[in-house]
């Protein structure tokens, strides 16, 4: 899911609710969208992992896929 506005609305919390894991991919190094979702959502924020990382280049999908799987394990 792409989110493009704040607040979120119903989408938002339905599809968290429907995953067991969300993984929020950020290229910052606060995970800042994913503290905003922990606080909209807060029965929900177990179930929200940040992936933040920033060291001034776009990130990889290699990153991203490693990222993920370190989390996984």
């Amino acid at each position: 899911m792409r989110l493009r506005a704040l607040p979120t609305g119903d989408s938002t919390r339905e599809f968290i609710a429907k995953h067991d894991r969300l993984y929020v991919v950020e290229n910052n190094t606060d995970g800042q969208l994913a503290k905003i979702l922990y606080t909209e959502f807060p029965d929900l924020a177990p179930r929200i992992i940040s992936i933040a990382y920033a060291d001034g280049l776009p990130l990889t999908p290699r990153w991203m896929t490693a990222a993920i799987l370190e989390q996984e394990r």
